[in-house]
């Protein structure tokens, strides 16, 4: 074999180690991973269904409104359902300035 390759040994292919975490024992390895069975969504951050949510986008306040939202994902929501539109409210004159 060292003749085919011209007198020197070839060098061992690179390896490309992943490192999972896991446990195992002398028969095998098993991988430690967490699904998240459910996905949760905040509900909070919405005109129509938070009198607080809808104080605070009438104040301009949207520092407090940021803040509703961190609480919830600190209460475990994955996502946030934001909504800045009331129902019945004219829409194009809020959003456009009157245009």
């Amino acid at each position: 074999m060292l003749r085919r390759h011209g007198g020197y040994r070839p060098l061992p292919v690179a390896r490309k180690p992943v490192w999972v975490p896991g446990v195992a024992s002398l028969y095998q390895a098993v991988p430690l991973r967490q699904e998240n069975a459910i996905f949760a969504i905040g509900e909070r951050c919405n005109a129509n269904g938070s009198k607080k949510w809808r104080e605070l986008q009438e104040a301009g306040d949207w520092d407090g409104c940021v803040g509703m939202g961190r609480e919830q994902i600190g209460e475990g929501s994955h996502a946030l359902d934001t909504s800045t539109k009331v129902a019945g409210s004219a829409e194009i004159a809020g959003t456009l300035g009157g245009r």
